[in-house]
């Protein structure tokens, strides 16, 4: 069994060294430098009054975008992991990484077969007028072995990226924020521990993903507000609805074939049977694994473990919201951990889900 791939940022500190002196006496010998010759007065020259601008200075976040749309549209020309395989899917983001930029930060992301995605950022140069790749890459998604979990959402102070990586067999989580320095992304530990116990002031913002042939992103971008350092988000906004005695719970529903779940759930059992009667998987994969407690299937009572998706196995009713992000409710008693080997391994499926939003 190979293991997970793992790349985290690459770390690089750009420095300038400057050498000063003091300015060199004349060799010994150098003749000393006679007056000019004295000549009629030349007079001053009029000064010529500088024209008033015929037009607005330039716009750095329309420059930006302008030059974003270029490295959009060549999304699959650049190496974003030299031994990933990419699956030809593509999409970016627009990030305000510092609370005082004008102008945002591209994104630009790249899944691979492996359902990893590797992003790599760049920076609007107004000196320059050109969008400059930043050194580094970033990685997010759902490793088919090893149990690596990575998300990249942004921090909710407002500076920076956050990176949080979770262990599907134990539950260790790593929760990092990145940002600029220099040219570089500069990746930086915030926090470690199980994911039940991170703490709430450590808040994010999702990122907003577009694919590469929606460009309608590009075409006008506003900074947001950004809350004080240290305090969540938004703790009413960013507050989960609430549905009586159902857990809630965030993810992105679609439509999966067996082929599909089996390599995202990393099984390698091949069942004809299932193949066949289950042409078509509806999934919710959640935004990060979630430790839950819902129905053992393998005898009576609740049992608590760790799910990184929901198998809706009646989905009638929810085609509506295929490949949508969505806010969601079970019901713990009639949701239920598998007791057999079928897919997805090891993830529990209901028949009962409320969208809530």
């Amino acid at each position: 069994m190979r293991r997970a791939k793992w790349l985290l940022p690459v770390l690089a500190l750009l420095m300038l060294l400057a050498a000063c002196g003091e300015e060199p006496s004349a060799p010994a010998g150098t003749p000393e430098p006679q007056p000019a010759a004295t000549g009629p007065a030349v007079p001053e020259p009029t000064e010529v009054p500088t024209p008033e601008p015929t037009e607005e200075p330039a716009d750095p976040v329309a420059d930006a975008l302008e030059q974003y749309r270029i490295v959009v549209g060549q999304a699959d020309t650049y190496l974003y992991d030299p031994d990933a395989e990419p699956s030809g899917n593509y999409r970016y983001a627009l990030v305000q990484m510092q609370p005082e930029d004008t102008a945002p930060t591209l994104l630009l992301e790249q899944e691979t077969a492996d359902y990893l995605y590797y992003a790599l950022a760049f920076r609007y140069d107004p000196a320059s007028g050109s969008a400059i790749q930043l050194t580094g890459s970033l990685m997010e998604g759902m490793s088919q072995m090893g149990g690596y979990r990575g998300g990249l959402t942004m921090q909710g102070d407002g500076n920076g990226i956050r990176i949080t990586e979770m262990s599907g067999g134990t539950g260790q989580t790593d929760i990092y924020r990145v940002t600029l320095d220099g040219d570089c992304l500069k990746t930086e530990q915030q926090w470690s521990g199980l994911m039940d116990a991170v703490p709430a002031e450590l808040s994010f913002i999702q990122i907003e993903w577009h694919e590469t042939g929606d460009t309608a992103a590009l075409d006008g971008w506003t900074p947001g507000e950004v809350p004080q350092p240290g305090t969540p988000a938004d703790p009413v906004a960013d507050a989960p609805p609430e549905d009586e005695g159902r857990l809630v719970l965030t993810g992105t529903l679609d439509a999966y074939s067996y082929d599909d779940v089996a390599a995202m759930t990393g099984s390698h059992l091949t069942n004809d049977y299932e193949r066949q009667s289950n042409p078509t998987y509806w999934l919710i994969v959640l935004d990060e694994p979630q430790t839950i407690e819902i129905m053992s299937g393998g005898g009576p009572g609740m049992f608590s473990n760790e799910a990184s998706m929901i198998w809706v196995s009646e989905p009638a009713g929810l085609e509506a919201y295929a490949g949508q992000h969505v806010t969601f409710s079970i019901d713990p008693e009639h949701t239920f951990w598998p007791s057999d080997t079928s897919l997805p391994l090891g993830q529990p499926r209901t028949e009962d889900v409320h969208i809530l939003n």
